[in-house]
């Protein structure tokens, strides 16, 4: 059997008392020592903690301390100090519970990046910027970053470009709408005119004038529901209609059944048409019309024995039904017709004009402006009740299209 190692010698006295006063000690501060208070037997405010190991975190309940990272035991010199951190109770729970084993260092506490504790050596041999595997991730990320860029602004330009095609469109649908509402014609022994001004490109008012027979003026005014492009269409379609049966027939009721048959067919369900339609016969001093649910009209002269007659006659909207129910409800109305006669007849965008306190301009305001401005020419009543409607309204935007026409005899 081979011989067994030789004792080793004990160190002498001397020796081994300095090696125990070399090494650090390893214990546990109490609240006297902590940062702030002096500790026993040192001078000084801020006296040092030096913890080598802990293997029972109970010991530091309530206690705040320093960890100094073990040095390797030199028999001769003291090992140099590591830069201390001071950590607190919080941060120490909140550090994972790792065993604790006689070679297992603690678990590190420093929050300083790991470039600043690496090894010189290591930070030394690190190539610089990222590795070759994370620029070319980095780079397909920044390359299909372009492409959906790129294919965000070729769907912003399609839209654009179609917008441009919708407003083109818009436009050109607002100057054959224009073309389709004509001039107030002459009017043997009196003066027609009228104000128009649409809500949007196109319009949901129209008007219309047309030679019906000798001596025979067909005036009609009107309120489609909605705008834009719907709203050309039925105004193209009632144009037509009146057109053609009005021409030769002096009878404004039977003239709005045809025209209500004609159209009712070709309209949304949710889309009907008011409209007021007259014919004045200016020789014979006679005015006949016939409403279908359009507004009232106004007659004003001072030297009738009542200023101010509001006209009512009854009818249902145009759209709702084509038959019996329709035609029976219509009712046609005769005026006689005075010097200083004036009539005035207007859509509901003039009724409803709103203020900045939500107050709708109403009936009574267009009638005192009749009053008003009624013994003079047309034109200057119009522009007068047009001025009145845009100084009431004030910063409000205008919310309808709206028409007024006026007719007065001599």
């Amino acid at each position: 059997a081979p011989a067994a190692p030789a004792a080793r010698p004990a160190a002498p006295p001397a020796r081994a008392a300095e090696a125990r006063s070399a090494r650090p000690p390893t214990r546990i501060l109490e609240a006297a020592e902590r940062p702030g208070g002096a500790a026993p037997g040192r001078p000084g405010p801020e006296p040092e903690f030096e913890i080598v190991q802990v293997h029972d975190l109970s010991q530091l309940k309530d206690k705040t301390v320093r960890l100094v990272a073990p040095a390797e035991e030199e028999p001769t010199a003291s090992p140099p100090r590591r830069a201390q951190t001071v950590v607190s109770r919080e941060e120490l729970d909140s550090l994972p519970l790792m065993p604790l084993e006689e070679d297992t260092p603690a678990p590190p506490v420093s929050r300083a990046p790991a470039a600043a504790t690496a090894p010189a050596a290591a930070r030394e041999s690190r190539p610089a910027g990222p590795a070759p595997g994370e620029a070319a991730s980095s780079r397909g990320a920044l390359e299909q970053m372009v492409l959906e860029i790129n294919a965000e602004m070729q769907r912003l330009r399609a839209q654009l470009e179609a917008g441009r095609k919708v407003e083109r469109s818009l436009e050109e649908a607002r100057k054959q709408q224009r073309q389709m509402l004509p001039t107030p014609p002459p009017i043997p022994g009196g003066e027609l005119g009228v104000v128009y001004r649409p809500f949007d490109l196109i319009g949901g008012d129209f008007y219309n004038f047309l030679r019906v027979d000798d001596g025979l003026v067909g005036i009609a005014i009107g309120d489609i529901s909605g705008h834009g492009l719907e709203a050309a269409l039925v105004v193209g379609m009632l144009k037509k209609a009146l057109d053609i049966r009005g021409a030769g027939c002096p009878s404004p009721a039977e003239v709005v059944r045809q025209v209500n048959r004609d159209i009712t067919p070709d309209l949304n369900p949710a889309t009907f048409v008011t409209m007021t339609y007259a014919v004045v016969d200016m020789a014979a001093r006679r005015l006949c019309f016939a409403r279908a649910g359009h507004t009232p009209l106004i007659l004003f002269n001072p030297h009738r024995e009542r200023p101010v007659s509001v006209i009512n006659a009854r009818g249902m909207v145009m759209g709702m039904d084509q038959g019996a129910p329709f035609d029976d409800a219509l009712e046609e109305g005769n005026i006689t017709l005075k010097g200083g006669d004036l009539l005035v007849q207007f859509t509901d965008g003039v009724l409803e004009t709103m203020n900045e306190a939500r107050e709708e301009f109403g009936f009574a305001r267009i009638v005192r402006a009749v009053e008003r401005y009624g013994g003079r020419d047309v034109a200057y009543l119009l522009g007068s009740m047009e001025r009145h409607l845009d100084a009431y309204r004030g910063q409000v935007p205008q919310r309808d299209d709206l028409t007024i026409l006026a007719l007065k005899v001599h």
